[in-house]
């Protein structure tokens, strides 16, 4: 039997720098990480060998200005968007999220496919620069 696993509106977005209220999201202690590994784990143990497909079904990372609001002036507002600002965001958000990114390349390497669909709040998914760092 061929299993699909679909995730969606994680809202990965790299860590704040402080413990503000606002985006709380953004606070180590609220991410979902340890969730998401603990469930892969145990998704992964229920379908043995059988083929597997994994589907991020958009939202998945917070690229539209998560980075870019609060970076230095090259990544401010109006480069949020651009190519090389969104590339930076995701591999800040990955290198942020490392918990999250080990469960993830371990879906990855069990998957026979694994399928990312760009949200609205990380169509930079689409850029193939992301692409590269996300495959990576």
């Amino acid at each position: 039997m061929r299993h699909t696993f679909i995730f969606s509106d994680f809202h990965l977005a790299p860590e704040a720098p402080g413990p503000g209220v606002w985006m709380r999201f953004r606070q180590r202690r609220y991410f979902p990480d340890e969730a998401f590994a603990g469930l892969v784990e145990r998704l992964l143990s229920q379908v043995g060998d059988a083929p597997l497909e994994v589907v991020f079904n958009g939202d998945t990372f917070e690229l539209d200005g998560a980075d870019g609001w609060s970076g230095p002036p090259d990544e401010r507002p109006e480069n949020v968007g651009r190519p090389p600002a969104e590339a930076r965001a995701l591999d800040r958000i990955l290198r942020d999220h490392h918990v999250f990114t080990a469960a993830l390349c371990r879906l990855a390497r069990r998957a026979e496919r694994v399928v990312f669909v760009s949200g609205n709040h990380d169509q930079g998914l689409c850029w193939p620069v992301v692409q590269r760092v996300l495959e990576e």
